[in-house]
């Protein structure tokens, strides 16, 4: 189920092992995944910058609201998600955020940089959802 994900995140072949450390490392730690392409799957909606009543609305697939995988796939899966699920790259890596329209993804693994990194996305008007200064 987490290659479905890792399908669904990524826009850049080389951060498809990373996106898939990213998700083993917070399951490790029994951390909510809060990836956006969950609750768009329970939504029945594409994009990203999710907000409002959709980040709270208990489903069995949006992990904001809920600790671990959703119930089932979210999509098909492609060889690049698979292999990289099954071969994540090394790495601390606990949060993730695309920045920019060229697929420009930024990774660590402290929250503070996190924010940061997505602030950056906001600069580009990338995400509009949260941005402020």
């Amino acid at each position: 189920m987490s290659s479905s994900i890792v399908e669904r995140e990524v826009n850049q072949a080389d951060d498809y092992p990373k996106v898939a450390r990213v998700i083993l490392n917070r399951l490790a730690k029994n951390q909510k995944l809060e990836m956006d392409s969950t609750v768009n799957y329970g939504e029945a909606v594409t994009g990203i910058d999710v907000a409002g009543e959709k980040l709270l609305k208990k489903t069995e697939w949006n992990t904001y609201a809920k600790t671990g995988l959703p119930a089932t796939p979210i999509g098909a899966v492609g060889t690049d998600a698979l292999v990289a699920t099954e071969n994540p790259a090394p790495g601390p890596w606990l949060y993730f955020v695309t920045v920019d329209n060229k697929g420009t993804t930024l990774f660590t693994d402290d929250f503070a940089q996190h924010e940061r990194n997505r602030q950056k996305a906001c600069d580009t008007k990338f995400l509009t959802v949260g941005c402020g200064r």
